[in-house]
């Protein structure tokens, strides 16, 4: 936070300047109440949530990564294939989780990859009978690298399930005739079915960019790009450029003190970092940026 000096005053009030890290103050003359706090708290959550989903991907990616390059030279190091099974399945379900509760409201479009692609939905069905089951990896390729979930397994454990209500039964069947179906793409060794994880890793992330795309800038539209036009609402634009605001309760300083350049200039810094600057959401940003003529950072 910037450090400055000012005198007394009893609710939120508008300063600003030219520059942050040596400021002279100017009043702008505009007040807020006392709920100004909590609403900028809250919007700058919205961003930070944001931020949160996007590194979300970019975990998943990490992780799709490092399983689908695992290799050992040891049967002591086995372990290590299904430390990067667990991590990649876990971060996938998490995200679908994290996902499946966002506000506003992604569901829908998780929902539809969910039901509408295979891989996916075998990622997010199989980490539950890793977690459950410890239905973990337990063959390995050392020619190839390869690593094999037992398919004919997991049917198994699925088919033994007893169940409460028709819900569970019902959706237990349907689990159940997407495995079956994924024979299909197993290779059959001494007679049973395996599936190469590596391969299902590759299908899946695929799947999941795809889903990204659409959740992002969905979030986006609804949750992110309000709060920026908030923020950008709350400058000072003085001879046609945009001043460095602070927004202050005088009788609570140094705590109550709120800076929206910073706050922006930081969200656009981080998507054109993690996502690059030919991503839809990176350009979104910088159209809006463009469209209020915010051209003029202080970070």
């Amino acid at each position: 936070m910037t450090e400055f000096e000012l005198g007394g005053g009893s609710m939120f009030v508008l300063e600003f300047c030219d520059n942050p890290n040596n400021p002279i103050l100017i009043s702008g003359l505009v007040s807020y109440s006392d709920t100004f706090e909590y609403e900028f708290i809250s919007r700058s959550k919205a961003l930070d949530k944001f931020i949160y989903l996007v590194d979300m991907h970019r975990i998943i990616e990490s992780c799709a990564s490092e399983l689908v390059n695992v290799s050992i030279d040891e049967i002591e190091e086995f372990w290590k294939i299904n430390k990067c099974l667990m991590n990649y399945v876990n971060a996938v379900y998490s995200y679908k989780e994290f996902v499946n509760s966002y506000d506003p409201p992604l569901k829908k479009i998780t929902e539809h990859y969910y039901h509408q692609k295979k891989w996916y939905r075998f990622v997010c069905d199989y980490r539950n009978r890793v977690i459950h089951q410890s239905t973990i990896i337990k063959d390995y390729c050392p020619g190839s690298k390869d690593i094999f979930v037992d398919l004919d397994e997991v049917i198994e454990i699925q088919e033994g399930f007893q169940f409460k209500n028709d819900y569970q039964r019902k959706n237990s069947e349907k689990v159940k005739g997407v495995l079956e179906e994924l024979k299909k793409e197993s290779k059959v060794i001494n007679g049973k079915n395996y599936l190469s994880m590596k391969y299902v890793a590759v299908c899946a992330n695929e799947e999941i960019r795809l889903m990204k795309d659409e959740v992002l800038l969905f979030a986006f539209n609804k949750g992110v790009k309000p709060v920026l036009e908030w923020l950008i609402s709350l400058i000072p634009i003085v001879d046609g450029n945009f001043k460095y605001a602070f927004i202050v309760n005088k009788e609570n300083l140094p705590d109550a003190v709120y800076e929206p350049n910073y706050v922006l200039e930081n969200f656009y810094s981080r998507m054109f970092k993690c996502l690059g600057a030919e991503n839809p959401i990176s350009k979104e940003i910088a159209n809006l940026f463009k469209q209020h003529k915010y051209d003029n950072f202080f970070g």
